[in-house]
C-alpha cells in the first residue's frame, strides 16, 4: 500500500534529485578539501595540523556566509524554470553573477585582513606563523 502513496512522486523526486546534484557535488567538494587538507598535512605533527585546522575553520566559515547567500540562486532559478518563466531564471542567474563576485572579494579581503591581525586571535606562538600563511593560499581558491 505504501509503494502506491510514492508512486506518483516518481517524476517529482527524478527533477528534484536533478536539481540537487549539483549542490551536493559542490559541497562534497568543499568537505573533501578540508579533509585532504587534514590528511597530507596530519604527518608534519600537532602544530602543523592545528594552523591547517585553524586556517580551514576560518575560511569555511566566512565561505559558508557567502555559500548560503548563493544557494538561494538555485532556489530562485528552479522556481522560475518550474513556472515555464527560464528568462526571468536567466535574468536572476545573470544577476547572481555580479551578487557572487562582489561577495567574494567581500570574502577575500576579510581574510586577508584576519591574516594579517592573525595574533589577535590568541593561538600557540607555532600556530600563529604558520596558520596565516595557509589561510593565505587557500583565500585564494576563492
Amino acid at each position: 500500500m505504501r509503494f502506491y502513496l510514492f508512486r506518483g512522486y516518481k517524476f517529482e523526486i527524478k527533477e528534484i534529485a536533478l536539481l540537487a546534484y549539483p549542490i551536493i557535488l559542490g559541497q562534497l567538494g568543499v568537505v573533501l578539501m578540508g579533509v585532504a587538507d587534514t590528511i597530507m598535512v596530519g604527518k608534519l605533527g600537532a602544530d602543523a595540523l592545528a594552523s591547517v585546522n585553524q586556517a580551514n575553520n576560518l575560511f569555511f566559515m566566512l565561505s559558508g556566509l557567502t555559500f548560503g547567500v548563493l544557494f538561494a540562486v538555485s532556489t530562485l532559478v528552479s522556481i522560475k524554470v518550474g513556472e515555464k518563466k527560464p528568462t526571468e531564471g536567466f535574468v536572476i542567474y545573470r544577476a547572481s553573477l555580479l551578487v557572487s563576485l562582489i561577495l567574494f572579494v567581500v570574502q577575500f579581503l576579510a581574510l586577508q585582513i584576519l591574516i594579517s591581525n592573525f595574533d589577535l586571535l590568541g593561538q600557540k606562538g607555532a600556530i600563529n606563523q604558520m596558520a596565516p600563511s595557509f589561510l593565505n593560499i587557500i583565500s585564494w581558491s576563492i
